[in-house]
């Protein structure tokens, strides 16, 4: 599991600790959507990674300034081009950028993680580090699209965002419905 927690604590039955029902109440702060689409130019391509140096440049283009707790979306483009051969997302190195920048919480329109990884023996590492040993709530497949729209008609990439989880006693996941207030 995360936070020193054993992964024993996952049973047949459910997990006994960390699971979703935890966050009843919901997670709410400050949204964050980098548009690393809008920073291309273009929707990302199959297999393609994010860097942490298209983090900070796309932060920098749009006038955003990361904060300790924000909810960070990622938006690569790629929510139409989803396949089993690939699919963009972040690159394992964005790890030490979303620990340094205390992210609570990483949205994107894949499932994190650029597919296929470099790294065979320790598939999904945005999902495996992020989540064991930063504590790290992510959203997978998000529709990106109208945000980052939003955002651009607003002129800002900064906004209240509400994220509700079902209450499922011993749940290590749930469907979400993020809500963007500007």
């Amino acid at each position: 599991m995360y936070n020193g927690f054993s992964s024993d604590e996952v049973k047949e039955g459910g997990a006994n600790r960390g699971s979703s029902d935890k966050l009843g109440g919901g997670i709410v702060g400050r949204g964050v959507l980098l548009d690393i689409a809008r920073l291309r130019g273009r929707p990302m391509n199959e297999a393609e990674g994010v860097t942490a140096e298209d983090l900070d440049s796309s932060a920098t283009s749009q006038g955003v300034e990361m904060r300790r707790g924000d909810l960070l979306f990622v938006r690569t483009g790629c929510i139409r081009y989803l396949s089993s051969e690939g699919r963009a997302g972040l690159d394992a190195p964005c790890l030490r950028w979303l620990h340094e920048k205390e992210v609570a919480l990483l949205g994107t329109d894949g499932a994190a993680d650029v597919f296929p990884t470099p790294y065979k023996e320790w598939a999904y590492p945005i999902h495996r580090i992020g989540l064991v040993f930063l504590g790290l709530h992510l959203v997978d497949n998000a529709d990106l699209d109208p945000l980052a729209q939003a955002c651009e008609e607003e002129g800002r990439w900064e906004f209240l965002v509400t994220v509700a989880p079902l209450r499922f006693t011993g749940a290590t996941g749930s469907p979400v419905n993020p809500l963007a207030v500007f």
